[in-house]
């Protein structure tokens, strides 16, 4: 837990990636 930045990064990275591959299947 030398960076506890960098894991709050990639965490909120895979959300907003997760969100968006959600919301583009869902509009085709």
């Amino acid at each position: 837990m030398s960076r506890p930045s960098r894991t709050r990064a990639e965490k909120l990275a895979r959300f907003h990636l997760h969100a968006v591959i959600a919301v583009s299947t869902e509009d085709r």
